[in-house]
């Protein structure tokens, strides 16, 4: 099991994350910090909790994975091909990645009314909008391999909901799904 849960804030200043991976019951690892920057170009400083007194420094420009995801998406309106970005996630202490992307044309899918995502889609209220096929590989920063540590491959609706993710790990493949979509509300501010 795998559960990951992070908070970032819309200024892009501040981001705090947790992730909990268990196997038959016991814990594997477990991660859980705060990230706090002075202007959004900036660097920054991720100071995890858990494992306790890691700091990681964070280069000028490091995104956050919501803020990576509404670039990259617009990239790709804008017919960019390969989209590369610093990201941080929290989820390893080999954060931040860079992160290179591949982005393919966006493309009304192509699927069945009775596929399963359609179905998911429809009762979620979700229109049929464009599809993008992005190809991402993650580098450690720390690292100076040639691979990199995995890679994602994703299609992303025109909203960011992804439709298809498989991430490689080079030994095993994990193939994601979604199983249930539910909106929320917007907070009334």
């Amino acid at each position: 099991d795998w559960s990951f849960v992070s908070r970032e804030s819309k200024d892009g200043l501040s981001y705090r994350f947790r992730v909990l991976h268990s196997m038959g019951g016991s814990l594997v690892e477990s991660y859980k910090g705060r990230v706090t920057k002075k202007t959004v170009n900036g660097a920054g400083k991720a100071e995890y909790s858990v494992p306790a007194d890691v700091i990681v420094e964070l280069p000028p420009k490091t995104l956050f994975p919501t803020r990576h995801l509404i670039e990259l998406i617009a990239a790709s309106k804008d017919g960019k091909r390969i989209f590369r970005r610093t990201v941080f996630d929290g989820t390893s202490t080999d954060n931040p990645y860079e992160v290179n992307a591949f982005l393919g044309l966006a493309r009304m899918a192509a699927h069945s009314p009775r596929g399963v995502a359609s179905q998911l889609f429809n009762r979620a209220g979700l229109n049929q909008v464009p599809i993008s096929h992005v190809q991402m590989a993650f580098f450690p920063l720390s690292s100076k391999k040639a691979e990199p540590e995995f890679e994602l491959s994703v299609e992303y609706r025109d909203d960011g909901i992804a439709r298809v993710i498989k991430q490689d790990f080079g030994e095993f493949v994990l193939a994601l799904n979604p199983r249930k979509i539910e909106l929320l509300d917007s907070p009334k501010c």
